[in-house]
C-alpha cells in the first residue's frame, strides 16, 4: 500500500486504512501478547441521523478502579494493617471453626470497578486521530489542550477526550519510519495511541508491539 500522503495529517479514507490495518495487527500479535488480550480494539461503523456517510471508529470497553474518597495513605494503611494483625493474634481462632472466623465484607477503602468506553474517531478539523472517552482516570480534571469536555461525535454525550492540538507535532518525529509507510498494519494507531493513551487511562502495551 502507499504511504500516507501528507504524514501526520491523515484524510478520511486514509483514516479508514490505518483503522483496518490496526485491528489486523491487534490479531497478528494476540499469539504473542498476553496483556494486548486485556485491551482489544473493535472496528465499528455507525450511520448519523445528520450526515450522510456512515462514521467509521474504534471501540474498546476496559474496567478501570477507583479509590474511594479519603483512601488513606499506603504507610496508614500499612500501620492499620499492623494493628489489625496484632489482635487477630491475641484471639484463639481456628480454621477448623468456622463460627469462629470474621465474615467476609468490603472494606471501604477498596477500589470500585468502573466500566470506560475509549472510542478513536476522525477529527476533520485537525485531521488526526482523536481520543475519546467515558470516565478520566481518578484525579485528573480539564485542562485545556490536554484533557477536555466536548459533545462524542456520535453519541452526542458529553465525553472527555485527548485534545488534538498538539497530535501533529507529536507524531512529527515518525516521518520517514514504517509509521509513514506501512499503512498495512496500522502502524500509524499503534505509535499515536501510546503518546497519548496514558493521559486517558490507557497504557499502550501490545499494541505496538512492544511490551
Amino acid at each position: 500500500m502507499p504511504p500516507l500522503e501528507t504524514f501526520p495529517l491523515l484524510s478520511p479514507a486514509e483514516f479508514k486504512t490505518i483503522c483496518h490495518g490496526f485491528v489486523a495487527l491487534q490479531q497478528n500479535l494476540l499469539s504473542t501478547s498476553q496483556s494486548l488480550k486485556q485491551q482489544i480494539w473493535s472496528l465499528k461503523e455507525k450511520k448519523l441521523p445528520w450526515g450522510q456517510d456512515s462514521v467509521i471508529y474504534l471501540s474498546l470497553s476496559k474496567l478501570a478502579r477507583h479509590w474511594p474518597a479519603g483512601r488513606p495513605s499506603e504507610a496508614e494503611s500499612e500501620v492499620e494493617g499492623e494493628g489489625e494483625g496484632e489482635g487477630e493474634a491475641e484471639h484463639d481462632i481456628t480454621e477448623d471453626d468456622p463460627e469462629s472466623l470474621p465474615p467476609l465484607r468490603r472494606l471501604p477503602n477498596d477500589p470500585i470497578l468502573i466500566a470506560v468506553e475509549y472510542n478513536i474517531l476522525y477529527s476533520p478539523t485537525f485531521r488526526v486521530p482523536v481520543l475519546w472517552f467515558s470516565q478520566p482516570p481518578q484525579g485528573v480534571v480539564a485542562v485545556e489542550g490536554k484533557l477536555t469536555l466536548g459533545d462524542h461525535p456520535v453519541t452526542g454525550e458529553i465525553s472527555w477526550f485527548v485534545h488534538p492540538c498538539q497530535t501533529r507535532e507529536a507524531m512529527e518525529v515518525w516521518r520517514g519510519t514504517e509509521v509513514e509507510t506501512d499503512t498495512e498494519w496500522g502502524r500509524y494507531l499503534a505509535v499515536w495511541l501510546e503518546l497519548v493513551g496514558r493521559a486517558a487511562g490507557l497504557d499502550g502495551r501490545g499494541v505496538g508491539g512492544k511490551e
